[in-house]
């Protein structure tokens, strides 16, 4: 009779660690599918969002480097067009919001020597042409010095020095710069490649060939921030004495 009330409290005992057991499990299963369900309503974005993200991202890429391109062409031919002295532009998206730098160099395929693009602003930058009318249009391009945090540890007092040492020993600046200082001229491989050798005359400059055989320059000032590279003197000059004018106007 003992043994059997035994036999009997075990069998119940195990009944119960079996029903517990059971109503674990189901409690467990209840969690996860709330849990999921969560996820599922929640913001936290998911694989298509990444996905519709990187699509949307490569779309305004693709469309800013179209506007930027047609900005350009739009400036070339207003030059062509009004023939003013002097004409800039800052290529801005539909916002007013200036392109940065790099937009503008894979856009319209020119490239800076990167010892001075580190030095210069992404945000400040223009293009600009000069005419003359007994000797044409010059094309040039204004950059502007960056400011610095101080754990960068730029020196002030000698960047004027490092940033002329970099432009004269600039050897490849033809060939990167040619899409926007000589935007009308279709140069061979060999030409892009002529030697460029920088002088120190009024303003550094440097003379190269053109394919008609006629000789141009390579003309480069750095006047305190802006930094001006040109296709002449007279176009060097005409663009310090716009921008000084545009200082005076704006202090």
């Amino acid at each position: 009779m003992f043994n059997r009330t035994i036999k009997i409290s075990i069998l119940t005992i195990l009944g119960l660690i079996s029903v517990i057991s059971v109503i674990l499990i189901f409690q467990r299963l209840d969690q996860s599918k709330s849990k999921q369900e969560r996820i599922e309503n929640s913001d936290f974005p998911s694989l298509s969002f990444f996905s519709q993200s990187n699509e949307k991202t490569e779309a305004k890429e693709a469309r800013n480097k179209e506007e930027i391109k047609k900005a350009f062409q739009d400036f070339l031919e207003e030059t062509e067009q009004n023939k003013k002295n002097f004409l800039e532009i800052k290529l801005v998206d539909t916002s007013g919001n200036n392109f940065t730098l790099d937009d503008s160099i894979e856009s319209l395929g020119f490239s800076i020597k990167p010892e001075v693009k580190k030095i210069v602003r992404q945000n400040d930058y223009s293009f600009f042409s000069c005419y003359f009318p007994e000797k044409g249009k010059d094309y040039g391009i204004i950059l502007n010095i960056g400011r610095f945090r101080p754990e960068e540890k730029f020196d002030y007092r000698t960047l004027p020095d490092k940033l002329d040492s970099e432009i004269e020993n600039w050897k490849t600046v033809l060939r990167d710069l040619h899409d926007v200082l000589f935007p009308e001229i279709n140069f061979s491989e060999e030409q892009l490649n002529q030697k460029i050798d920088f002088k120190q005359g009024r303003y550094l400059y440097s003379e190269i060939i053109l394919p008609d055989g006629s000789k141009k320059s390579i003309n480069y000032v750095n006047i305190g921030d802006p930094i001006i590279i040109t296709t002449s003197l007279e176009c060097i000059e005409t663009a310090i004495n716009e921008i000084a004018d545009y200082t005076e106007e704006n202090e």
